[in-house]
């Protein structure tokens, strides 16, 4: 199969969603070189993922993996990731304004994969201890943390080809699509239209039940607080776009300057959230973000409605508390 697949893409042809799917489960049961493996994911990338591929390699890679069980009504907030750049973790931050609520998050993600500035490397400098007891601390905190190399083994076969190529691959794409625990309810930050069309189309074959994916400004894959972002909700089948605009919830834009280090990062959001701070441009990010997984798990009429309440948490120590909480058990 992988020699016909090589072939089409060679000729810059789509493949099927079982012609991926079958694919990417020879690759993962080793039987696929390194040298091939990075020819595969390079025309991938050269012609551009097809939404067909897309959903085989989803569906490929949700059969492989460890599942967990968690909540019928968890919801995820990622972003597709692989930046080189400095950034704040927005959504892993978020994730503990959303778990305030009571709403239970399952938040999948992994390590930096340019950089050590990935979701995980933030929860061990605010010195979380994120495998132990995830049942234990969900049932208490309503929040997971699912890192992606636990629940994804048959990844170790892909894992060097990777990492030896200049660029991001299909394979940033497929890990939102993929969360251990099933989510049927997500938000997924992207950094192009091109990319977000992509997801949200393969969601809605999936078989997702709500979701929102979110093209930022100026290549973010979240809200953003300084200028306009796409967004594309899935709801009761149907897509439907629109445009947030800042300007309409801040009376001024909030340019987010690069924070830098997953240490630099967990210092100020461990100093936010214990002091309650919401006049910083990070916490108002955060807030922001936050209040689409709110509305996403469907909270709150809209993401304005959710923003002030979002906001409250950080300001009533309530995402703190679930920080300390988490911690502790």
């Amino acid at each position: 199969m992988m020699d016909s697949c090589l072939k089409k893409l060679t000729q810059k042809l789509s493949l099927t969603s079982e012609e991926s799917e079958a694919c990417l489960q020879e690759i993962f049961a080793g039987q696929v070189k390194k040298e091939t493996i990075k020819d595969f994911l390079t025309l991938l990338h050269n012609k551009g993922e097809s939404v067909s591929e897309i959903v085989g390699f989803a569906t490929a890679m949700r059969r492989a993996m460890s599942p967990i069980e968690l909540s019928d009504n968890a919801i995820d907030i990622c972003g597709t990731g692989g930046y080189t750049q400095d950034r704040f973790n927005i959504s892993t931050a978020a994730a503990f304004v959303i778990a305030s609520f009571g709403i239970p998050v399952a938040k999948h993600g992994n390590r930096g994969s340019r950089k050590s500035n990935g979701s995980f490397d933030f929860l061990e400098a605010l010195g979380i201890q994120w495998d132990k007891n995830i049942q234990a601390r969900f049932s208490t905190t309503h929040l997971a943390f699912l890192f992606a190399r636990n629940h994804h083994p048959a990844m170790r076969f892909v894992a060097e080809a990777r990492n030896e190529l200049p660029f991001r691959t299909t394979f940033n794409l497929l890990g939102p699509l993929c969360n251990p625990a099933s989510v049927k309810r997500q938000v997924i930050g992207t950094s192009t239209q091109e990319n977000a069309e992509k997801l949200i189309e393969a969601l809605q074959k999936l078989g997702t039940e709500r979701a929102m994916v979110i093209v930022g400004s100026n290549g973010l894959d979240e809200l953003s607080t300084e200028a306009p972002s796409l967004l594309y909700e899935l709801v009761n089948g149907a897509v439907i776009r629109g445009v947030f605009k800042p300007k309409e919830l801040f009376r001024s834009s909030m340019p987010l300057d690069p924070i830098g280090s997953a240490q630099q990062n967990a210092d100020l959001c461990q100093r936010l959230f214990s002091e309650g701070i919401t006049d910083h441009p990070i916490s108002k990010a955060i807030a922001l973000n936050a209040a689409v997984g709110v509305y996403i798990a469907g909270k709150s009429e809209s993401i304005e409605k959710a923003y002030p309440t979002a906001l409250a948490a950080i300001e009533t120590k309530r995402a703190w508390d679930i920080l300390e909480k988490f911690k502790s058990i």
